[in-house]
């Protein structure tokens, strides 16, 4: 096809055509490798999330880089193309959105497209083994070093999130044969790939992950998330999330019991 919707990767995956105006600071994506300036990134976010410790920036980035994520696997299934989504390509800007700070990827060149030429698993292939391998790794790799946490705890909050983007495209596929494509495409992604890919001794999406009552619609389960996004160190009230895999069943319960009396004090 060669042609991507843009509209879509704005309206659902936080990327914009220009700069904000309002934004709080943004900065380039490949500066990010350079641990300095992972570290300045880490003390410009932190004061924004009101993160009461420095890990909490580097959840919270790769949960918003995430989108960049999905919109990659995205644009594969949907438009056989995909987008120049290189670090050096790319800039992000945080801005207020309803008093909460969000992420804004920007492309510099969106005209430049990979497209597959010959073979189209072939072509996947090099895409997303080029993606991982080249930008992805290396970043996550910076952020983590830079508060000095387990990198792993960082493609956890990739792999959730992409799987829910996975969830959401089989939902609003039209056709069958869009579906089976999405689900192709992302089964390459989670067991196709060699861990060495990821930098990883296994692929950080090849999870099996556990499921709970979803308490905001019943008869829906949701995921227990694959690591801690850390919410709970933020002086925001938050607290632990209702999926968060550190929660005990107790403490579960007990988080369910409030959200369904709020629920049904509320009408919904």
């Amino acid at each position: 096809m060669g042609k991507i919707d843009f509209d879509y990767l704005e309206k659902h995956m936080y990327f914009v055509k220009t700069e904000l105006p309002e934004a709080l600071f943004r900065l380039e994506l490949a500066d990010l490798v350079d641990k300095g300036n992972a570290e300045q990134l880490i003390e410009q976010y932190g004061p924004v999330l009101k993160a009461m410790k420095p890990e909490v920036a580097a959840t919270y980035f790769s949960l918003w880089f995430a989108w960049v994520c999905a919109a990659l696997q995205y644009t594969i299934s949907h438009h056989d193309a995909a987008y120049n989504l290189s670090l050096h390509n790319l800039s992000g800007q945080v801005h207020l959105f309803n008093n909460r700070p969000r992420w804004a990827f920007q492309l510099h060149d969106s005209d430049s497209l990979s497209v597959p030429c010959t073979d189209r698993n072939d072509w996947r292939k090099q895409v997303l083994s080029s993606f991982y391998s080249n930008e992805v790794a290396p970043l996550m790799a910076s952020i983590a070093a830079a508060v000095g946490i387990n990198v792993g705890q960082l493609w956890g909050q990739l792999a959730t999130r992409l799987h829910y983007a996975y969830d959401a495209s089989q939902k609003e596929a039209e056709t069958d044969q869009l579906r089976l494509t999405i689900e192709e495409d992302f089964n390459f992604l989670r067991y196709g790939l060699a861990p060495e890919i990821f930098g990883r001794k296994k692929n950080p999406f090849d999870i099996q992950f556990r499921h709970i009552d979803n308490p905001r619609i019943p008869g829906e389960t949701m995921r227990i998330k694959a690591s801690c996004c850390l919410a709970y160190l933020t002086d925001t009230g938050h607290g632990y999330c209702y999926s968060c895999p550190r929660m005990g069943e107790d403490e579960r319960m007990e988080q369910r019991m409030k959200i369904e009396a709020t629920l049904l004090v509320s009408g919904k």
